[in-house]
């Protein structure tokens, strides 16, 4: 193949990997991220031609520059890292509500009665935190807004927010 027949190809590549990449949602500049450790890959490769690349392939590649000591933990993907609990700040927006989240739950004691307040309004404890949830409030939000709406209720003896209302009947 002719070095300019060489390049197109090359360019075309370029365009659909980086075409893919934005459809995953990765925005520029973290694209040339992608881009450079595809290359990465590619130059650790040489003389295979790209369709002879299999899945194993990758596998091993990640496995190999896991191993190099001069990465920190979070450069790579590790097989031995360790699972999140659902409630970890990084990924509880993709878990379910749960009205008695594991942070209150590992608690030895009860902080003003909260578990017992989220087992009895639970309902409303879930459409809280998905109305946060659906309007992309950051978790740590999410958090205060619960552990206020639970003092709330504790303060009000107990009573269901929706059913309080002032002694002037506003």
């Amino acid at each position: 193949m002719a070095s300019n027949d060489l390049d197109k190809v090359s360019a075309q590549f370029w365009s659909e990997f980086l075409k893919a990449i934005h459809d995953q949602g990765v925005k520029a500049p973290y694209d040339r991220w992608y881009v450079r450790r595809a290359e990465q890959y590619i130059e650790a490769y040489p003389g295979q031609s790209l369709d002879q690349h299999r899945g194993e392939n990758v596998q091993s590649y990640l496995e190999d520059i896991g191993r190099k000591q001069t990465l920190a933990d979070w450069q790579y993907w590790k097989d031995s890292a360790q699972s999140l609990e659902s409630g970890h700040a990084t990924i509880a927006r993709d878990t379910p509500p749960d009205p008695a989240p594991a942070r209150q739950r590992q608690r030895t004691g009860d902080d003003r009665g909260v578990n017992a307040i989220r087992r009895q309004h639970g309902e409303l404890i879930t459409k809280l935190v998905v109305e946060i949830r659906r309007r992309a409030y950051s978790i740590r939000t999410e958090q205060a807004y619960e552990q206020w709406v639970c003092r709330f209720i504790a303060f009000s003896k107990n009573r269901d927010p929706r059913e309080l209302c002032t002694e002037r009947g506003h």
